[in-house]
């Protein structure tokens, strides 16, 4: 793309007159495209990929590799249960809870995983420690 200058004093100049709303809006796409930004929508303005961006997928990342979870006991049984072999069906049975419940648990920490990656919370007189 060849750089022009885009701005409104130019407009004038070259046509007289002030643009109409979606000539402006076309004006700023343009302005846009030419600095290499982003459009997110025309109320918020431009927007362009920053550190903040690369900071919060660095976040992200670190977060996914920070080692073992800690969930709850019925977590932990099910997934050893799920390792086994036993069907969500069959799990919801032997632990006398409705089988929402254990798919809820499969989705939520991605079950089956390895038995390493998981800790259980640990109870005394009602507090979690």
């Amino acid at each position: 793309m060849k750089k022009v200058n885009i701005t409104l004093e130019a407009y004038r100049e070259a046509f007289g007159q002030d643009p109409s709303p979606h000539q402006l809006a076309l004006l700023m796409s343009l302005k846009a495209k030419q600095e290499k930004q982003k459009c997110v929508s025309m109320t918020s303005g431009l927007m362009e990929k920053s550190k903040v961006s690369k900071e919060s997928r660095k976040k992200k990342e670190n977060l996914a590799n920070r080692g073992p979870i800690r969930v709850s006991l019925r977590t932990i049984a099910t997934n050893k249960m799920l390792n086994y072999g036993l069907t969500s069906d069959q799990i919801a049975d032997v632990m006398d809870v409705d089988q929402k419940v254990i798919d809820h648990l499969i989705m939520k920490w991605k079950l089956p995983r390895d038995n390493e990656d998981m800790l259980a919370w640990k109870y005394k007189n009602g507090h979690k420690y």
